[in-house]
């Protein structure tokens, strides 16, 4: 018996859609997905950043413009 075509293992082993792709591509996606399995590391890069920006936003958003008085003395006589 003979070993089946490297095509027909190729259709019969995996069946994800990514089976075609470059190495590059699954381990992109490979790394994509271990990432998002994370529940901590989606909240720390992408939640609390923008919960940052909207806290800091209303924190300081009615505040003038500070302005600033300088007075130079000069020493020559």
């Amino acid at each position: 018996m003979s070993p089946p075509a490297p095509q027909a293992r190729a259709l019969d082993g995996d069946r994800s859609p990514s089976a075609g792709a470059s190495p590059l591509a699954q381990l992109t996606l490979t790394r994509f997905r271990e990432f998002l399995r994370e529940p901590e590391a989606v909240f720390w890069t992408f939640v609390f950043p923008l919960l940052l920006a909207s806290g800091l936003g209303l924190a300081f958003r009615s505040r003038p413009v500070e302005v600033v008085k300088v007075g130079i003395r000069s020493s020559a006589p």
